[in-house]
C-alpha cells in the first residue's frame, strides 16, 4: 500500500490499471494480505470487494527458549509409511501451499526435513520444516491425526524438528505461522516458548465480484 496523504486514491488507480491488464488474460482470484493493524489495507479491501479471511499469527522462538526445545530425535518418513503420510497431510492441510508429495521430494533433495511420529505401529503425526533464506528455521507443518491428539505427539514433533534443524546449522530462531482460531496449537506453542511476532489477515476477491 502507498504510505502518503493521497495514498488511497493512488492505490485505487494502480489497482484499476492492473485490473485492465489482468482482464485481458483471464478472470482470476485476487488475494492480498496485510497486518491486522493496517487500516489502509482493510479499507482498500473493503472498497474493492475483498472478503477478509482468518487471522494468522507469526510466532518465533529464540535464545534460551529455543535451546530448551532440544529433545530425542524422530526419524524421517520411511518408504513403507509414505502412503499414510500423504493421506494424513491431504486430510489435515487440503489445498495448502505444499502437497505431501512435494514435501517428500523436497526432503529427498535436502531442502526440507520431514519427520514422523509412530505410535502403536502407525504413523500418527509428522512435522515438516526447513532452513529459511535468512538462516533461521521455519516450521511449515505440524500434523497429528485427530484421533491421537492430546497425547504429546505435537509437542514431541516440534521439539524434534527444532533439534533436526539445529543439526543442519546453528539457527538463531525458529518461526511458524498458525491460524488464530487454532486455540490448541496456540497454547502449545506458547508453552514451548514461542512469542507472537505479527498477525496477518488475508483478503480474497473471486472473479466477478463487484470492485
Amino acid at each position: 500500500m502507498v504510505e502518503r496523504a493521497d495514498g488511497d486514491g493512488l492505490a485505487d488507480g494502480l489497482y484499476e490499471a492492473l485490473l485492465r491488464l489482468v482482464r485481458r488474460v483471464a478472470p482470476l482470484d485476487q488475494e492480498l494480505a496485510g497486518d491486522v493493524a493496517n487500516v489502509r489495507v482493510a479499507g482498500f479491501a473493503g472498497r474493492h470487494g475483498f472478503t477478509a479471511g482468518e487471522v494468522h499469527h507469526l510466532l518465533t522462538v529464540s535464545g534460551s527458549a529455543l535451546a530448551a526445545l532440544a529433545t530425542e530425535p524422530l526419524p524421517s518418513i520411511p518408504p513403507d509409511r509414505q502412503a499414510r503420510f500423504l493421506e494424513l497431510h491431504d486430510r489435515l492441510f487440503p489445498g495448502t501451499y505444499y502437497t505431501g508429495a512435494q514435501l517428500l521430494e523436497m526432503a529427498a533433495e535436502g531442502v526440507a526435513t520431514v519427520l514422523g511420529r509412530v505410535a502403536d505401529g502407525d504413523l500418527v503425526g509428522y512435522a515438516a520444516g526447513r532452513i529459511d533464506e535468512g538462516g533461521g528455521g521455519y516450521l511449515d507443518f505440524v500434523g497429528v491425526d485427530p484421533g491421537c491428539r492430546r497425547r504429546g505427539h505435537g509437542r514431541a514433533l516440534v521439539r524434534a524438528m527444532c533439534g533436526a534443524l539445529r543439526e543442519l546449522q546453528p539457527i538463531p530462531r525458529l518461526r511458524l505461522t498458525v491460524g488464530g482460531a487454532n486455540a490448541a496449537a496456540l497454547e502449545l506453542y506458547r508453552e514451548l516458548g514461542f512469542e507472537r511476532t505479527s498477525s496477518m489477515v488475508g483478503y480474497r476477491r473471486p472473479p466477478g465480484a463487484p470492485a
